[in-house]
């Protein structure tokens, strides 16, 4: 969510792109003006010295994922997944590595890509994986009878 304090115009972005105008969004701004309220409440605390978000911000570009750039499965790319073992495509399965061990690991094999974890988490999107949908699997117990389309005859 981005809020203009000069403005007081405030929008909304999805995986990186705008996604909606939040004028008029009324639960929006109040969990908006919450969370600001509990920003600040953080800075007066003991030992405090930046805002919790650019902690997390900071935090995330010292931290990576690592690709492996020789293959992809479809279009989504092949990370290494956690504790060594093999490779995935879901994030929630690939290691998160810090920056030294990234590099290191980079300097061992040139086709282990670094990424930092913050730009890969924001381009992320949810995705179904059709070999592991069956139409009758979900459709069991509903009643839905799919109509098949039917193949005209070939021309002589």
């Amino acid at each position: 969510m981005i809020y203009n304090l000069d403005t007081g115009q405030s929008e909304c972005l999805r995986y990186g792109e705008k996604w909606r105008d939040l004028c008029g969004d009324k639960m929006v701004m109040a969990m908006f003006d919450r969370i600001v309220e509990l920003e600040e409440e953080v800075l007066r605390l003991p030992n405090a010295t930046s805002r919790p978000v650019d902690a997390a911000r900071a935090e995330s570009e010292q931290l990576f994922y690592l690709q492996d750039s020789r293959s992809y499965v479809g279009n989504d790319v092949m990370w290494w997944a956690k504790d060594g073992r093999g490779y995935t495509t879901d994030l929630s399965k690939a290691h998160v590595y810090t920056k030294d061990k990234a590099i290191s690991q980079h300097n061992m094999r040139e086709t282990d890509i670094p990424w930092t974890k913050g730009y890969i988490d924001a381009k992320t999107r949810p995705a179904v994986d059709a070999q592991y949908i069956k139409r009758d699997e979900a459709l069991e117990g509903t009643g839905i009878v799919l109509q098949l389309r039917q193949r005209p005859f070939p021309r002589p």
